[in-house]
Parts: C-alpha cells; structure tokens; sequence
C-alpha cells in the first residue's frame, strides 16, 4: 500500500466522464429537491438530495477516463454543433431505484414512456456523434432519468407527481464522480 493510499489518498488519477445531458430549469429542479426530500421522509431513507446544479437527464455517454484525450471535447462540440431538434418535453412520474442491492445506489425518477421529442434528440444526436467517430459508448436505447440522490436501500416503484419542463438547450458536461462536481463545457440551443 502506498503511504498515499495511507492517509486516504493514492497516486490513482481522478476518474472523469463526459455526456450530453438536458439540465432541467430551476423551477424543475427545485420540484425535484422536494420530491428527494419527500420521498426520503416517507420511505425513512439516508442520504440528502443532489445539489440541484448536478441534477441531469443523460442522453449520451463519451465514457470515462483519467485525463479527457485532448480532442474528445473539441470532436464532440462539433458533433453537437450538427444536432437540429425542436425543444423536447420532459415528464417524469416513476420513483425506483437503479443498481446493485449490495451497493450505494440512485434513486431516480424516470418515465416508461419517453416523449417522441425527446427519444428523436437521442437518435440525432447519437447520429452525429457516431459520424464524428465517437460511437463507441453510444447506447442504442434511453432509459429517461434523473438521479435524485444516492442511498443504500431498494426503493420500489412508484408512481409520483411529475416533474416537467420542456428543455431548450442540451450541454456537453464534465464530471468528476466522486467530487460531486460537473462542469459544463458547451449548450447548444434545440429551437427546431
């Protein structure tokens, strides 16, 4: 073990992840603070709600790495760049949890029915990112969610209030997991 590792930190470079993602608006992402915070009351769970800035509907994952290569960022700008699509409506009404038992794991809130806006923004920008040579971690499917907070117990389905907003912009976001920190390097307007 190294004497870094020791004192709780190693010589391991930070984990970082790039994705294209929809952010909701501060009325929506304060609906979806008090609903982390209801449901954490009603179901007796650990854990505090995500900061409200971290809180993402993924659409694309770029992967992860320790130090982004130096032109990922710059290719998937330009792919993103190529991306035309209405504003898509959001709607999401199914708390659960995602992941391993065994594990800390999210408890998000999703929708079983994706608006079309929203699955054909996926499509497109999935598109653009597979002829900029970035298709690599592309998923085929999206499975709409938003992580509410992070906790150690199953929370089963449930239907719930929806939280809507209809997204005008999607952002290019550098995470540091771990760090609880992201940073958003890019936001391409969706205006049709």
């Amino acid at each position: 073990m190294s004497q870094g590792a020791l004192f709780g930190s190693d010589d391991t470079p930070p984990v970082e992840e790039l994705f294209f993602a929809l952010m909701p608006p501060a009325p929506a992402a304060q609906a979806l603070t008090r609903l982390a915070l209801e449901l954490r009351e009603r179901h007796g769970l650990q854990g505090k709600p995500l900061d409200e800035d971290r809180f993402h509907l993924s659409l694309h994952g770029l992967g992860q790495y320790a130090g982004l290569p130096p032109d990922l960022v710059s290719r998937a700008r330009e792919a993103a760049a190529t991306v035309e699509s209405a504003p898509v409506e959001v709607s999401l009404d199914q708390a659960m949890s995602y992941g391993n038992p065994r594990e800390r794991h999210p408890i998000v809130l999703a929708t079983l029915v994706p608006s079309a806006g929203l699955l054909e923004l996926h499509r497109r920008l999935g598109r653009a990112l597979a002829h900029a040579g970035l298709g690599r971690h592309l998923t085929r499917s999206l499975s709409p969610h938003v992580s509410l907070a992070y906790v150690h117990r199953v929370l089963p389905q449930e239907a719930v209030t929806p939280v809507a907003w209809t997204a005008t912009e999607f952002t290019l976001v550098h995470s540091f997991p771990g760090l609880h920190r992201h940073t958003h390097l890019g936001r391409w307007p969706l205006r049709g």
